[in-house]
């Protein structure tokens, strides 16, 4: 099964939701499962793409879309 996880924050930003989110894709993984998380991007010194809990982390910059008005 894939899973798909959208959160507007995820590591490196640590909280309730970070934490609890990681402890959750680590159980889907840790069952087998192939889970993808997508989160916001603000900062140029953070990856696009990387891993972490066992799921493959895509950051994708939807502040900077918006403000652009542009969503491509």
């Amino acid at each position: 099964m894939r899973v798909l996880l959208w959160s507007t924050t995820w590591w490196p930003n640590i909280g309730g939701v970070e934490v609890l989110g990681a402890n959750l894709v680590q159980a889907l993984a840790d069952r087998g499962q192939e889970v993808t998380v997508v989160a916001r991007r603000d900062a140029d010194d953070v990856a696009s793409r990387s891993r972490l809990a066992g799921a493959e982390v895509v950051r994708l910059p939807f502040r900077q879309a918006m403000e652009a008005n542009d969503p491509a």
